[in-house]
């Protein structure tokens, strides 16, 4: 995944970071082995979203995507070619 920006400036993905509900609560998500367990978190459904912040090579600019409810898990590793991020 990468991300252009207004300037038409391509950076690539560095990082992500899993957040239940607003990232302004900081209730922020702790990976084991690159992946986020939200199966065990959600004990059976219901409270805030999951969101999935991603980072970018040079810059500071950040894109946040709400991850699907029927989600269980996410990960985040290192491609070979890229830092890659998904969740299912």
């Amino acid at each position: 995944m990468k991300l252009m920006t207004a300037e038409g400036t391509v950076h690539a993905l560095s990082g992500a970071r899993v957040f239940q509900g607003p990232v302004s609560k900081t209730v922020e998500i702790v990976p084991v082995h690159g992946n986020f367990d939200l199966g065990q978190i959600k004990g059976g459904g219901g409270g805030d979203p999951f969101n999935l912040v991603c980072t970018y090579e040079g810059t500071t600019e950040t894109q946040m995507l709400e991850v699907p409810r029927s989600a269980t898990t996410c990960n985040v590793a290192d491609a070979g070619a890229g830092t890659v991020a998904g969740c299912r």
